[in-house]
């Protein structure tokens, strides 16, 4: 086979791109409309080209895990591509090299004032693949370890904002943005890790497996409903209508409604079909919060 055939492969089972560009989609319509709220909508081609550059940070995100994660995977997951020879580090590596000169002019084109915005995200990500230099500490601290690399999606958010308002200044109101966007993280991380017990790997961390399952699911409950509180303080910091906020309101807490359904199922009695469920929620709450802030403020 061909490189593009293998490559073409290797995105089918480890970075599927529709699903991923449906996300990343959502989150560029979201930031795009939220940080425009009040005023025209940024122009299309501005919002592909931030599109393109969030969606290289989610590629590049998954071309490090597959560094990161090498020996595991040697071990415990052959299966996977890189293990069974279907594409090498090596050309992982070369595909992350065009994706970061791609970024990179893109973002000149967008205009030079973003670079800063691009380049803390790189720098994040840099120490991401490394494990911030303490890769045993934090391998040995779950919890410590995920936070920390969330931090990322805050910066990703960032870009599209920045590129939003073409390279105005940043609005109090992005913090709020940005602070339920790193929630939505834990949300959508803990969520695909919650399984029954005949689902779980040797060799595949989980938080049900670390934590149990009614404790994972508490927390993931947590954050939706920490991520919901933000999500509605940070749409209504951009808008006054009582029935856009009303509206911000009625989705996130139908929204926790959902994911508390689906977490008491869960609970009482876990299951493979009860834990794919809590993984659709994750990610269907992401693509209503992005949807909502970045389109209700335009309503109308």
């Amino acid at each position: 086979m061909t490189l593009v055939q293998r490559l073409w492969i290797y995105q089918r089972e480890r970075f599927p791109l529709l699903s991923h560009s449906l996300l990343v989609a959502a989150l560029t319509v979201g930031a795009s409309g939220f940080a425009s709220a009040g005023d025209s909508w940024p122009p299309l081609a501005r919002m592909t080209g931030a599109f393109a550059v969030a969606l290289g940070f989610f590629l590049l995100l998954r071309i490090a895990d597959e560094f990161k994660d090498a020996a595991d995977d040697a071990a415990y997951r052959p299966y996977r591509p890189v293990p069974r020879g279907l594409v090498t580090l090596r050309e992982l590596a070369a595909v992350g090299i065009v994706v970061l000169l791609l970024q990179f002019s893109i973002t000149l084109l967008l205009g030079w004032e973003l670079l800063p915005y691009l380049l803390a995200a790189w720098l994040v990500l840099l120490l991401m693949s490394r494990e911030f230099f303490v890769a045993e500490w934090l391998r040995a601290r779950p919890v410590v370890y995920m936070l920390s690399h969330m931090l990322i999606l805050p910066l990703i958010d960032l870009n599209l904002l920045a590129a939003a308002r073409q390279g105005g200044e940043p609005s109090a109101a992005w913090g709020w943005f940005l602070v339920t966007t790193y929630t939505n993280g834990i949300v959508f991380e803990v969520g695909r890790k919650i399984r029954a017990k005949e689902d779980e790997e040797v060799g595949v961390e989980t938080y049900s497996a670390l934590w149990g399952v009614p404790s994972a699911t508490a927390v993931w409950l947590l954050a939706v409903g920490i991520a919901g509180a933000s999500g509605i303080v940070a749409g209504w910091s951009v808008s006054q209508d009582v029935g856009i906020r009303g509206a911000m309101a009625l989705i996130f807490v139908c929204g926790w409604m959902a994911a508390a359904w689906a977490g008491w199922r869960m609970t009482k009695q876990p299951s493979s079909g009860k834990s794919r469920w809590i993984e659709r929620l994750s990610g269907l709450w992401v693509l209503a919060f992005y949807l909502s802030l970045g389109l209700l403020p335009h309503w109308g």
